[in-house]
């Protein structure tokens, strides 16, 4: 994955019934029919209404499932919603440490990083330094990678972040904003090939130091 997206602008908040008064940022699941966007469900499991006629680009499947940072104004929940903007959210799958030749840890700025509330998903926010061209930005790599599991007692699941800076000028930030699906957290190599760990582990490089996050996945109420 080539890892650079552009940064949200922040606007002042405005006081009353102005037009930012309504306004809420949500990561949320995106589901597509046929270049239509049909259904708009939000990690709080808040299912909200498209906008009438709201589409996808014609470069993009016609059936799909897309996942977003969705800025947008709620009046009612019954009624569509006002959609000022989205950001791109990657979801990545953990790469086994075995399929990584040369693990690389160039640092990142850890800007959040969070279970959803539905517990669907480990959502991180990240900073990555960028040159001043496109095409800098395009030669840098994020990936997931899988250290270790441990079994013994509470399955544990050991992740770190890969990032490559390949070079690339460090001279602004822009923001990343990823997703790891608990769905795609097993433990490939115990008894069940499906199982899930009770506590998953993230590692990575900041440059503040290494961060180690540890998240309680086995009262997540997913399937």
């Amino acid at each position: 994955m080539a890892a650079a997206l552009p940064s949200c602008e922040s606007t002042p908040y405005e006081t009353g019934d102005g037009g930012l008064s309504y306004m809420r940022a949500d990561y949320a699941d995106i589901t597509v029919r046929k270049g239509a966007v049909t259904s708009i469900i939000t990690d709080d499991d808040m299912e909200l209404v498209p906008p009438e006629g709201l589409s996808v680009s014609l470069s993009m499947p016609r059936d799909t499932l897309l996942r977003a940072l969705l800025h947008y104004n709620l009046r009612e929940q019954t009624s569509p919603i006002e959609l000022l903007g989205t950001t791109p959210v990657t979801v990545l799958t953990p790469h086994d440490r075995s399929e990584i030749t040369g693990m690389k840890t160039d640092p990142v700025k850890l800007i959040s990083m969070w279970k959803s509330r539905n517990g669907r998903y480990i959502n991180l926010h990240l900073g990555v330094m960028c040159g001043n061209s496109e095409a800098d930005n395009g030669r840098q790599l994020i990936q997931i990678v899988r250290d270790s599991i441990h079994t013994a007692g509470r399955a544990a699941l050991f992740l770190s972040l890969y990032h490559d800076q390949a070079g690339v000028p460090e001279y602004y930030t822009e923001e990343l904003h990823i997703s790891l699906s608990t769905r795609d957290l097993t433990i490939p190599y115990a008894d069940d090939p499906a199982m899930q760990p009770d506590t998953v582990c993230v590692t990575m490089r900041t440059y503040g130091g290494t961060v180690t996050r540890k998240f309680i996945t086995s009262t997540d109420n997913h399937n």
